[in-house]
């Protein structure tokens, strides 16, 4: 009983560290992916922003729209298999963006691309 109590013992710790190791392995994931998210946004931004001032050398008007497709896109793709990095919609304000983009009347593939993102 005691050998038996010993492999069961054995067996649960090999669990709880392959666990851990996994959530270790997840967070560096999430980290990056969080990383490269708020790069991939932020320099679509600028684009966007500098077309919408219109200043000089800015992207075009159908460059700005792709842009906004781009990044309403990734968030689509990214945040429904990693939860975990819906934290950045609120620290980010992507939810107001996101919203903002629905009432861009001109551009309908960007309403639709940031409601798909609202809603997935």
């Amino acid at each position: 009983q005691q050998r038996t109590a010993k492999k069961a013992l054995s067996n649960i710790n090999k669990v709880l560290n392959a666990t851990a190791q996994k959530n270790d392995a997840q967070s560096e994931r999430s980290k990056r992916l969080a990383k490269e998210l708020e790069d991939f946004v932020e320099r679509g931004m600028k684009g966007v922003i500098a077309t919408e001032r219109g200043e000089e050398g800015a992207p075009s008007i159908e460059a700005a729209t792709e842009l906004q497709i781009q990044i309403a896109r990734m968030f689509r793709q990214i945040f429904p298999g990693n939860r975990e990095l819906l934290y950045l919609v609120s620290d980010k304000n992507w939810m107001a963006l996101l919203l903002g983009w629905m009432n861009q009347y001109d551009r309908p593939t960007v309403q639709v691309e940031a409601m798909l993102s609202l809603i997935t």
